[in-house]
């Protein structure tokens, strides 16, 4: 199974992998070596030292078991498992279902359940956080380009074209349009710096999260 997701410079990134079995860890590193530019494995304890000398940036996604899932967001920064900073998959043993359930409301988390043949669902999972990685802020800013920059070049072209028409309309009338043209261009300016800001850097791909909607409720602590 391939990954099929084309992460351009993404070798500085790393999937923290932590307290998983052998068998889990090895699934997931034959489906990371067959991207020549995928992201690297990193195994870790739960525990204050999981993030030592790693920034939300260099995290592609965490792997963990729910029975570490809480000792991690007590970690430092465990906050930015809480505020969906970075994509989580949390394999659950059977039964603890129930209690992870509330976790379905956060579009960051995936839960998978241990039955013994979970491994081609964790490699698709490991798919679909690298997907999030590499999508969620281009996806912005494809529609900052799309949705607002292109009405408003309609807006701007048709404004101009009325201006440069026959000089019969009242003057009051010729003044409103210069206003709309210079707004227009101003908004212009402005979406094009924001799609530039949008667009990430080569070696990072922020994720995006419904983490502070209001309908979801607290992660458990």
């Amino acid at each position: 199974m391939t990954l099929g997701v084309d992460l351009t410079g993404a070798a500085d990134l790393c999937v923290l992998a932590v307290d998983l079995h052998v068998v889990e860890y090895d699934a997931l590193a034959r489906a990371l070596s067959e991207s020549d530019s995928g992201p690297r494995l990193l195994g870790v304890s739960a525990g204050p030292q999981a993030f030592a000398g790693l920034e939300p940036a260099d995290l592609a996604t965490v792997i963990t078991p729910w029975a570490s899932f809480e000792a991690l967001q007590a970690a430092r920064p465990g906050e930015w498992i809480h505020s969906g900073a970075v994509p989580v998959l949390i394999l659950l043993s059977p039964g603890e279902e129930d209690a992870a359930s509330s976790l379905l409301a956060y579009d960051h988390i995936d839960l998978i359940v241990r039955t013994g043949a979970h491994l081609p669902l964790l490699a698709a999972c490991l798919r679909r956080a690298l997907r999030r990685r590499q999508f969620g802020w281009e996806e912005i800013g494809r529609l900052v380009r799309h949705e607002i920059n292109n009405p408003l070049t309609g807006v701007l072209g048709n404004a101009e074209l009325i201006l440069a028409g026959p000089n019969s309309l009242p003057v009051p009338v010729r003044n409103r349009l210069s206003v709309i043209i210079n707004l227009a261009v101003r908004m212009r300016d402005v979406v094009r710096t924001l799609e530039e800001r949008l667009r990430p850097p080569a070696n990072t791909a922020p994720a995006r999260s419904r983490s502070d909607s209001p309908s979801a409720p607290p992660l458990p602590h």
